[in-house]
């Protein structure tokens, strides 16, 4: 036999191209069966050079009866190899040998196929002929005595192969016509839509929060974003049904979670680039209901009111969820989290009371004169500890005058318990305004006068 020959009985043999078989037939020295060992070898070379690469084509095959059905997904680099003959007649015997290992893939690539080697060594020689990765992925065995099976193809490349395939399993008695055409259109139905899971409670926690921060992200954007994002942020929030009981959140409080994540866009220390995450108004809703209740088991109190000293437990809520520019971390974290919580109330501030104008005119008139007055003429501060109960917070915030007098005027609505909440808004928004000194210190807020202040740091 001529070494042209023997050639040719190679590349039938092993489906090799003519280069390789000549060269395998020469190494050889004529022997065909070692020259089959040798392209064997030198595929399984050639194979393992090409996993690296990405199988992004491919196709879907399906095998069974109604009551027992496999699917295997086979993937391949091209579209043009996921059409060829020789890659269409090993997914289908793939396919059936699939059906009776119901889907153990380590199992099936030891199966032996018809030609009496194993599907790895198939898929390997398979490689080698093509020229492409080539990949079992994923498969899925589906069965059912109790009902019927039934799938659609999508995109048929060649009986039951098929770019895209479904598969639906119904638990029914019942196998009528009318049955199996549902079966059918549910498939195609399912087909055409793309859903991520069988029911709600199937889906990705994190595709979830992913879709509800771009849902909220464009709800923001619309009509009433204040309005939208509480209810968002409230319902999305977790918060037990004994905390919503005990613990009163003034609406005035949840305004302001949401302004915090407004202001944080557009801050000059935030890096706008990175996005504010939509999940921040959530985490920083479930930090201030933590504080609340923190304080109120402290003090052996069974339920409270939101305060507005409760909002620095709101900072590493907001530290955790923006990313800062230069300017922001030579700030410090700490710090820029205080200044979009002061910010806020600012905004807050404004819609509720008079503004403050930034000018104003010697000895003009303001709402805020009595209150101002009270610190400043008499002298006095108003101290509010992180752990008061509530008999203390009242009794500090009562003996302020003028801060009963502008909520009334200005709030209408409003519930009695949450009538402390806007008095501390009042003080903590003219501090905010430069209107009263505050100082944080270890145990809580104090409010003094703000020239007294300076002028005692003059002195001192």
């Amino acid at each position: 036999m001529s070494d042209i020959e023997k050639v040719k009985k190679l590349r039938e043999a092993t489906g090799a191209g003519f280069k390789d078989c000549n060269l395998a037939i020469k190494e050889s020295n004529g022997d065909l069966d070692k020259a089959i060992e040798i392209l064997r070898v030198k595929g399984i070379s050639k194979a393992s050079k090409k996993m690296s690469r990405d199988a992004k084509e491919g196709v879907v095959v399906i095998s069974g009866d109604n009551t027992k059905t496999s699917v295997i997904e086979v993937n391949c680099e091209t579209d043009f190899v996921a059409k060829n003959d020789d890659f269409i007649s090993f997914v289908k015997e793939l396919s059936e040998l699939n059906n009776k290992n119901s889907s153990n893939i380590e199992e099936l690539k030891v199966a032996k196929m018809k030609n009496g080697q194993t599907v790895d060594d198939n898929l390997v020689a398979l490689i080698a002929k093509i020229g492409e990765k080539i990949t079992i992925g994923k498969a899925k065995t589906i069965k059912n005595s109790n009902g019927i099976n039934n799938h659609y193809l999508h995109t048929v490349v060649k009986d039951n192969v098929a770019k895209l395939a479904v598969m639906v399993s119904l638990d029914t008695k019942d196998n009528s016509d009318t049955v199996k055409t549902f079966s059918k259109q549910l498939s195609m139905h399912i087909a055409a839509s793309n859903p991520l899971a069988l029911d709600s409670n199937s889906i990705d926690q994190a595709i979830i929060n992913k879709e509800q921060e771009l849902v909220t992200e464009e709800l923001k954007n619309s009509g009433k974003p204040e309005d939208i994002a509480k209810k968002i942020t409230k319902q999305e929030s977790n918060i037990s049904a004994e905390d919503k009981k005990n613990i009163l959140i003034p609406e005035v409080a949840k305004d302001l979670v949401e302004q915090i994540n407004f202001i944080a866009r557009s801050s000059e220390y935030v890096d706008a680039k990175s996005g504010i995450s939509t999940r921040m108004s959530i985490t920083a809703y479930e930090n201030l209901v933590s504080t609340a209740k923190r304080r109120m088991l402290v003090n052996g109190e069974t339920n409270t009111v939101i305060r507005l000293t409760d909002f620095t437990g709101v900072v590493p809520s907001i530290n955790g969820k923006v990313e800062l520019v230069y300017e922001g971390e030579q700030e410090g974290a700490d710090q820029v989290s205080y200044s979009l919580i002061e910010e806020a109330i600012k905004s807050v501030f404004n819609l509720l009371f008079p503004p403050i104008k930034s000018l104003e005119k010697p000895n003009e008139q303001t709402p805020y004169d009595d209150v101002i007055q009270w610190f400043t003429k008499k002298g006095k501060e108003v101290f509010i500890g992180d752990d008061f109960n509530d008999r203390e917070y009242r009794n500090e915030l009562d003996k302020v005058d003028g801060l009963s007098a502008i909520i009334s005027k200005n709030c209408k609505n409003i519930n009695v318990e949450e009538i402390y909440f806007y008095k501390e808004i009042l003080i903590w928004g003219l501090s905010c305004f430069k209107k009263l000194t505050k100082t944080r210190s270890l145990e809580g807020i104090e409010f003094k006068d703000s020239i007294g202040s300076y002028l005692n740091n003059l002195n001192s």
